[in-house]
């Protein structure tokens, strides 16, 4: 089926009533009530309603052409039967998807109208609302073809009868490739939940799935069942009131435990001895005590290859310098620290501290130098943090034969200057402990424009001494 000219979205229930909307007197278009009079008769539709809603205020004149009316939403409400079977029900919704979309491809433009719909099943009690809501409710988007609208209600209808509470269900439009359908399922239980997530990889359709103090979601994807069953796991340690797993985040667990308590360091071991993660497919988690403080690590122990410590790798085609176990560190006199000058990206600043060997032999650097950054007063600015260059960058020794110049990347977020305030002019670099401080003018260099935006609350990523870093020019 084409992409329709008409607006034609299925949406949620709560799209009936628009904020702000204001009642018209007028009855829906003909063209719409003739297809709501069409799909009262199909098979296992119990009824339709259709309303309309002015959604602004009168169109002004336009030149003696004819007058548009007000735009307005018309709202078709299709309630099935529960009884039908997943099939029965598929072919239900697409016809009655078809046939509104028919209708709302002839109304008259002038009309200014949108349509939407909602295909909604049952009601089950609830506290929130006195009446109660569907346990099933199908969205699509405005040109997802009937067929696969009609297989997103056939999965709603098959994870009903095998337990789920609610389900609430969308349909990607034909132009995805391919189209997707996604479900967001509440089961009344943990047990239920694993067996729902069973359903979905069965059918192999996305899935995302809660039951109470546990959530679960998988973008759209069929469900990991092993990720499932863990984060069912810990929602049952003792004191854990929730846990959340969210398909590229960390698995997030809620303990009502205060701060220090034995069950917290039970549940960071349970985690860690887990069977679950690899270094190369691993999986973070947070635990949060009563008070909201955060307790970080990996599940199964598993650190990701990137966070094992390393060096920073040479860029390709650069011949390492020679290694030298027997060169002495280097000290204040060896090294001629200077400011190279930085760049800007959008959003990003980069700059270069370089460290020259003026010494007549060489001389080792293995650590990340300490930067202050400075006004112009000489005042250090204020709540400045240092960050890891990178998840497990470690200094590495460094050798530098006489002559030669190593490099460290000091890299910050563009701060704003729009009120004049005090720019960093100068940077008090450490070059490696037990080194003297040395202040290094930055404002002197054109880019600068009298000083760096590394301002009050900046944070700095910079990298250990290196030959060579990959993106920035050679040191000179």
């Amino acid at each position: 089926m084409p992409p329709l000219p008409r607006i034609l979205v299925l949406a949620a229930a709560a799209a009936l009533t628009l904020v702000g909307c204001t009642p018209s007197a007028e009855r829906p278009p003909a063209e719409i009530r003739s297809a709501a009079d069409e799909v009262r008769e199909l098979d296992g539709v119990v009824g339709v309603e259709v309303t309309r809603t002015t959604v602004s205020g009168p169109v002004q004149g336009n030149f003696g052409q004819q007058e548009e009316t007000p735009p307005s939403s018309v709202d078709a409400r299709v309630e099935l039967a529960e009884s039908l079977d997943p099939a029965a029900a598929g072919d239900a919704v697409g016809e009655a998807h078809r046939l509104l979309a028919a209708g709302a491809e002839r109304v008259d433009p002038l009309e200014n109208v949108t349509v939407s719909a909602e295909f909604f099943a049952g009601s089950e009690p609830s506290e929130n609302f006195t009446a109660g809501q569907p346990w099933l409710s199908v969205r699509a988007e405005d040109d997802a073809e009937p067929e696969r609208v009609a297989e997103a209600t056939e999965y709603g209808y098959e994870l009903r009868a095998t337990g789920a509470e609610s389900v609430s269900l969308g349909v990607t439009s034909g132009a995805e490739d391919p189209p997707t359908a996604w479900a967001s399922v509440v089961a009344s239980s943990a047990d239920d939940l694993v067996t729902l997530a069973r359903k979905a990889i069965e059918l192999d359709r996305g899935a995302d799935l809660e039951a109470p103090g546990i959530r679960y979601e998988s973008a759209s994807r069929p469900p990991d069942l092993a990720a499932v069953r863990l984060v069912v796991a810990a929602a049952g340690r003792p004191d854990v009131r929730n846990a959340a797993y969210v398909a590229g985040q960390p698995l997030t667990i809620q303990s009502d435990a205060a701060p220090g308590a034995q069950s917290l360091a039970d549940l960071r071991s349970w985690l860690e001895a887990r069977r679950f993660a690899t270094a190369d497919h691993p999986l973070a988690y947070t635990v949060l005590d009563a008070e909201y403080t955060e307790a970080t690590g990996w599940v199964s122990g598993a650190v990701p290859t990137a966070h094992a410590p390393h060096t920073v790798p040479l860029p390709a085609g650069t011949k390492a310098w020679p290694d030298d176990d027997a060169a002495p560190a280097c000290t204040d006199d060896d090294l001629r620290i200077a400011w190279a000058g930085s760049d800007a990206a959008t959003g990003h600043r980069y700059g270069l501290l370089t460290a020259r060997n003026v010494a007549g032999n060489a001389c080792a650097l293995e650590a990340v130098p300490g930067v202050t950054p400075l006004n112009g007063a000489g005042r250090g600015q204020d709540d400045v943090s240092i960050e890891l260059y990178a998840p497990g960058v470690v200094p590495g020794r460094l050798v530098v034969p006489p002559g030669e110049t190593a490099s460290a990347a000091v890299e910050w977020g563009a701060m704003s200057t729009a009120n004049d305030p005090d720019l960093t002019t100068t940077l008090r670099v450490v070059p490696q402990p037990g080194t003297a401080a040395v202040e290094v003018p930055v404002s002197g260099r054109p880019e600068s424009r009298g000083g760096l935006d590394v301002l009050d609350g900046a944070a700095l990523r910079i990298s250990p001494w290196v030959q060579a870093l990959e993106g920035y020019s050679p040191a000179r």
